[in-house]
């Protein structure tokens, strides 16, 4: 049936034409801004968890970024660290002149002594950000993320490394070890406190045995033959067999000829060929550690015999320097990896997120033609509907 006040073909065209520009319009929105969803009305599910996911994403990335500058404070402590290891290397070639016969060994002293200061002039300016891994002994400690614990909750994660005092502040003596402690030594068969002295007549041997036991960092020990005396202070890490080892290749330097310094595990056993009675003392004393680099003030090559045991000292100070360059590399590494872990789960939780609220443009392009064409058709059926009043008005003409 026909009727002019009301058209039910009409009103079926017109409703069918406001759905079709409905949903043209959202296609055409998701194609100009490539979501899906773009607003809580559109889902609110995907877009709570994806705005989640993007916040979880910026953490990340924000904590990826700031792992930057730690990263250039342990490069500065590295680049510090090798250039010291230079300077060394250039000391023990110095050194090692000055053993020579002729050797000018007042010009030797006093080009060491310029590198000597080189380096701490090195060390005081490897500062980055107010920081300073060359110096002192408390952890260097970063904030490397976020992490859940059992219940959920967000927990801190922090990465720590180990600075590599390479200063030469000297440290401080204290009242001697106490008998039975990791410090103390002994010659023969008698344990002392802080101190023991044994006679090596000639033609015969002596020693002295260090305590086996955990050595502290910062205590003091001794070795002593005829008027020369080797000192070394423990570095964390010592062990009886190390100071040992350390004093005995020292006090080797220092004593004339027919004297042999030899070093089993803890113990310092020396040969007396000399062709007179000599005494052999030792001390232990607590102390508070100094720089790792303390011992460059004593380097002295005066004599052929001095030249020798600061050899040995050397040694034992590049050394120092190389655990410090394998240490801050390593450290750098760390933060290496953490960076690019972080960045790597930032980029996992932005994909998460694209997942739920991108758009596929390919798809939305092919629907946005087939709605443009259902438009037209829907325009053509409503001016079809709207013609048959017209149509039945005109009978009446």
């Amino acid at each position: 049936m026909t009727a002019i006040g009301f058209s039910l073909p009409s009103q079926k065209a017109l409703s069918a034409l406001r759905i079709i520009d409905r949903d043209l319009a959202a296609t055409e929105r998701m194609i100009a801004t490539g979501k899906e969803v773009a607003e809580p009305a559109d889902n609110p599910y995907r877009y709570t968890t994806a705005m989640r996911l993007r916040g979880d994403a910026t953490t990340a990335q924000t904590i990826a970024d700031s792992l930057s500058l730690s990263a250039s404070t342990l490069a500065v402590g590295a680049s510090a660290a090798e250039q010291v290891q230079s300077l060394l290397g250039e000391i023990e070639t110095l050194i090692a002149s000055a053993e020579a016969s002729g050797a000018n060994r007042t010009a030797i002293q006093t080009d060491i002594d310029n590198i000597v200061d080189q380096i701490s002039s090195v060390v005081t300016s490897a500062r980055f950000n107010s920081v300073n891994l060359l110096s002192g002994s408390d952890p260097y400690r970063v904030f490397a993320g976020l992490t859940a614990t059992d219940n959920g909750s967000p927990a801190v994660q922090t990465l720590t490394f180990a600075r590599a005092d390479l200063t030469q502040s000297a440290g401080t003596t204290g009242t001697g070890k106490t008998s039975g402690e990791a410090g103390a030594v002994h010659a023969g068969s008698g344990l002392f406190s802080d101190s023991a002295t044994t006679s090596v007549a000639d033609s015969s041997s002596g020693s002295v045995t260090f305590a086996s036991g955990a050595v502290e960092a910062g205590d003091i020990y001794t070795l002593t033959l005829g008027g020369e005396t080797a000192r070394y202070r423990a570095v964390a890490g010592d062990t009886a067999d190390s100071v040992a080892a350390t004093l005995g290749n020292r006090l080797s330097g220092l004593v004339g000829t027919g004297i042999t310094v030899a070093v089993a595990s803890n113990v310092v056993t020396v040969t007396n060929a000399s062709g007179g009675s000599l005494t052999l003392s030792a001390t232990a004393n607590a102390g508070a550690a100094g720089g790792g680099l303390e011992d460059l003030a004593q380097l002295n090559v005066g004599s052929s015999d001095a030249a020798l045991s600061a050899l040995a000292d050397i040694e034992g100070l590049i050394d120092l320097a190389d655990r410090a360059v394998a240490s801050l590399g390593s450290a750098q590494s760390r933060i290496g990896a953490q960076q690019t872990l972080l960045e790597d789960i930032a980029g996992q939780y932005e994909a998460g997120a694209a997942a739920l609220t991108d758009a596929d443009l390919a798809e939305a392009a092919a629907k946005l033609q087939l709605l443009q064409a259902r438009q037209a058709l829907a325009l053509e059926a409503l001016e079809i509907a709207n013609s048959a009043p017209s149509r039945l008005l005109s009978l009446f003409d």
